[in-house]
């Protein structure tokens, strides 16, 4: 219920694909859910 998809349809010089991000209603903010390393 408090769980938001964001697409990232186009990036210039880096990957695509979804991340799901964490609602906090109470700050209205969004935190991740996974944190992970890319390597650049």
């Amino acid at each position: 219920p408090n769980i938001a998809e964001v697409n990232v349809a186009k990036h210039r010089n880096g990957p695509t694909g979804a991340i799901d991000l964490f609602w906090h209603g109470q700050l209205a903010t969004f935190r991740n859910l996974h944190r992970q390393e890319i390597e650049l």
